[in-house]
């Protein structure tokens, strides 16, 4: 495995945060900048 992974559905994402764009992305690799969702107090 290379470590790769995807978000094939953005919509739950883009309705609960208000986004007006996000899109699907399929080949998400290791060291993309990419949206992160956590409610850990220190990120």
């Amino acid at each position: 495995m290379c470590g790769r992974f995807a978000l094939r559905n953005p919509q739950p994402v883009k309705n609960q945060f208000h986004l007006e764009t996000l899109e699907p992305q399929y080949n998400i690799c290791p060291g993309t900048k990419i949206l992160v969702v956590t409610d850990h107090p220190i990120f």
